[in-house]
């Protein structure tokens, strides 16, 4: 592709001196980029979709500079409508179409971390390759698969860490039969206010409890008592947008990756502030691709 035609992404961004978020110069050549520079992970991570409600969170866990191993799916939402297996029971081919919810999906070799495709434009068909021996020490749930999760012995991969986000839930009896299935598991669930208040019932008392609060910040329950909690950016709420969840729970994650997902109240409130610092920032651009939003971000630190 010739330089000039070649989209990439501005480097070196610093958001606050809470945030900083360096973007590594990317080029996209029909969907596909090898040899994609990331750091490892502590753990490994399980990203259940391929696409759909965690899309974004998956973008922006690797602008953090974090890898993440794609070993398996679940779910018919309307990219794994798409996902079909091929002749190779190691490879996957994967459609993407305008129904998709998400921006940006990256996939990664299970075993080498190399990072073998970047969906960017639609109706672009690719190979994936899956390695369901890995087993990981994490798994994201997405709100919309959880939605097609009818048997949750056969479609939840085996993991110490379950995190939900809630952001798409519509079923509670799905919700409360899968944390019922994952009772001898960590479970964390993240959403918004309302969320949280609607899907309470649902939750037992060793649910690790992730809120966000617009414009009063953000919040962990454990155990039933707030043990860190966080003041709104600037006096800015969290504007209600669609990726400004998703923004809040990668730059958590990120964080929390970090410290091996310590429970240390300082780390947690650092972390949760840095997480409302960055979602603030993102929602102020409602309906952006990411790619935009670190450029209207730079252009506004500059």
């Amino acid at each position: 592709m010739p330089e000039e035609h070649r989209p990439s992404f501005a480097g070196g961004v610093h958001l606050l001196s809470e945030v900083k978020l360096q973007v590594r110069p990317m080029d996209i050549l029909y969907g596909i980029y090898p040899n994609f520079p990331m750091e490892n992970l502590t753990n490994s991570i399980e990203y259940q979709s391929w696409g759909g409600s965690l899309s974004n969170t998956f973008f922006w866990l690797i602008q953090f500079g974090h890898k993440v191993n794609v070993v398996g799916t679940v779910g018919n939402d309307q990219v794994g409508q798409a996902l079909v297996g091929s002749t190779n029971p190691t490879i996957y081919s994967l459609s993407v179409n305008p129904g998709n919810s998400g921006k940006f999906t990256y996939f990664t070799d299970s075993t080498t971390g190399e990072l073998l495709a970047i969906f960017y434009n639609y109706y672009e068909t690719i190979h994936i390759n899956k390695n369901e021996s890995i087993k990981p020490d994490t798994c994201l749930i997405g709100g919309f698969e959880l939605q097609t999760i009818d048997n949750s012995e056969t479609l939840i991969y085996p993991a110490n860490r379950y995190i939900i986000n809630l952001g798409g839930v519509r079923d509670g009896e799905k919700l409360t039969n899968l944390i019922t299935h994952l009772v001898d598991k960590q479970i964390v669930v993240v959403g918004n206010a309302t969320e949280i208040e609607k899907f309470q019932s649902c939750f037992d008392k060793k649910t690790i409890i992730i809120t966000t609060k617009a414009a009063e910040g953000a919040e962990i329950k454990i155990n039933n008592d707030v043990i860190a909690s966080t003041k709104p950016y600037n006096d800015r709420p969290i504007v209600d947008v669609m990726g400004a969840g998703d923004a809040f729970l990668a730059k958590f994650l990120s964080d929390w990756f970090k410290s091996n997902f310590s429970e240390d109240r300082e780390m947690l409130v650092n972390a949760l502030q840095n997480a409302v610092n960055f979602a603030t920032l993102v929602s102020t651009y409602p309906g952006a691709r990411p790619n935009a939003i670190i450029d209207l971000i730079q252009q506004q630190t500059n």
